[in-house]
């Protein structure tokens, strides 16, 4: 069973494919995580270790590259490259 992670931020992450993950051939070069940002919260400005795609489920976010700002909701994809730095934002009321 995979347990959540809080990040005393008002976010919460389970890993679902760890980086340490392998798939009998080696580790995978990937990493698969889900993350809960409560209301007002913001995921705050790191680098990706990893190219990552970041798929919005439900609500709407505020993404920020250091460069531009982009607004996302509930079906949106998102892709940022490797040592980009982004943080996330939920503004909304409801996680």
């Amino acid at each position: 069973m995979l347990c959540w992670a809080h990040l005393h931020l008002g976010i919460k992450n389970k890993w679902l494919v760890g980086k340490e993950s392998s798939n009998g051939l080696g580790k995978l070069s990937f990493a698969l995580k889900y993350s809960i940002i409560e209301p007002g919260r913001i995921y705050p400005m790191h680098p990706s270790e990893h190219t990552e795609a970041i798929f919005i489920l439900d609500g709407n976010g505020v993404i920020n590259n250091e460069k531009e700002e982009f607004r996302v909701k509930a079906g949106d994809i998102v892709l940022t490259h490797c040592g980009e730095m982004r943080s996330i934002m939920n503004p909304g009321k409801t996680t």
